[in-house]
């Protein structure tokens, strides 16, 4: 995954507490939300089909037993 660079870096208009009111960085900051949310439900599938393959190599090697 790839972070969105802020666009608070070597910003002039920057200001303490700006984050409230500047626009572009409330832009940048809800793609980068979007991007770690899509990122954590690709790792989350993931994850559920490394289980279940688990699951089911154990379960076989139960049956040969």
């Amino acid at each position: 995954m790839r972070l969105i660079n802020s666009p608070c870096k070597n910003c002039t208009e920057r200001h303490m507490g700006c984050h409230a009111e500047c626009e572009k960085y409330r832009k940048a900051r809800e793609e980068t939300d979007a991007a770690r949310e899509k990122e954590r439900l690709h790792r989350e599938t993931e994850a559920y089909f490394a289980d279940y393959a688990k699951e089911t190599l154990r379960r076989m090697k139960n049956r040969r037993r």
